[in-house]
């Protein structure tokens, strides 16, 4: 979300710059590339990395750059740029639209198409080998978990906001409360 926040802010500083008002569909591809840019990195220190928990410092690295950045962004805009940038990084529903809504179908559909992936995902819980042998294909589990997980950011960050922590907190919550790692029930229950 954090790579997805500094986009938006970059796109609504050069839009709101030029007198231009961005539409809800320039919000969602502006995170979406974002977040796919900053998935990239990650992906990329991945390979280099082997452990997993330096792959999570390293992905937290990664969000506080894209935040940095992004500050770096709002110290050189304008006075009302900086307002409407922060009032929208507070994460709000606030002044969302019926239009804003019928643009946020993406969401269903994507939702849709993780439910999908559920038995996949509990096979690949059980391991790689486990899973091929199930005849799970691995690489197209991986990118499609990319895309689809970087689609549902970049909708949320493009009306809601960054809200990173409610990514991070809600699925431990979700384990702990229903005593399951089933992502049939997971994905919903974290939705």
């Amino acid at each position: 979300s954090s790579g997805a926040k500094l986009v938006v802010s970059v796109f609504m500083v050069g839009f709101l710059g030029q007198g231009l008002i961005m539409n809800s569909w320039t919000m969602i591809l502006a995170a979406f590339l974002g977040a796919m840019v900053s998935m990239g990195f990650v992906l990329t220190v991945s390979k280099k990395i082997p452990q997993m928990s330096m792959l999570v410092v390293s992905g937290v690295m990664i969000g506080y750059i894209c935040s940095a950045i992004t500050e770096l962004v709002v110290t050189f805009a304008e006075d009302a740029d900086i307002v409407n940038l922060h009032n929208w990084s507070r994460g709000s529903f606030s002044g969302m639209t019926w239009d804003n809504v019928k643009v946020m179908s993406v969401v269903a559909v994507t939702f849709l198409m993780v439910i999908l992936l559920a038995k996949p995902l509990e096979a690949y819980q059980l391991g790689e080998t486990y899973a091929q042998n199930l005849g799970v294909n691995i690489r197209t589990l991986r990118i499609l978990l990319v895309v689809l997980s970087s689609v549902l950011s970049a909708c949320i960050v493009a009306f809601a906001g960054p809200i990173s922590f409610v990514g991070i907190a809600v699925p431990q919550l979700i384990r702990k409360l229903f005593g399951t790692t089933k992502p049939l029930l997971m994905i919903p229950a974290c939705f």
